[in-house]
């Protein structure tokens, strides 16, 4: 669980509670649901969405921007996108129900 952040060059994931913010990657469907469903929301630009995904860490990508980033997230499955999202989760990107971007 934590928030997700996407944009010009931003495809990002960083778990509740962490300053740690991850590249998200995975199978082509599952990117563009996730990108569709925090479309969707109609936000402001780089607006965190809270998220739960399944799926595993891995490397800093050797990607242009994405190298930046504290590693990567390999999406397998998408459980949950929402906004805003619960109190508790706060992360560098924001979240904690409001937006702190």
């Amino acid at each position: 669980m934590g928030q997700y952040v996407w944009g010009h060059e931003v495809n990002a994931f960083s778990p509740c509670g962490s300053e740690m913010e991850y590249w998200v990657t995975g199978d082509t469907a599952v990117i563009r649901e996730l990108r569709e469903r925090y479309t969707s929301f109609e936000l402001g630009p780089y607006t965190a969405v809270f998220v739960q995904l399944r799926g595993e860490m891995g490397p800093v990508l050797d990607c242009g921007f994405c190298e930046t980033f504290d590693g990567s997230f390999n999406v397998d499955e998408i459980v949950e996108v929402t906004y805003p999202g619960p109190m508790d989760c706060v992360t560098e990107m924001g979240g904690g129900g409001e937006n702190r971007s």
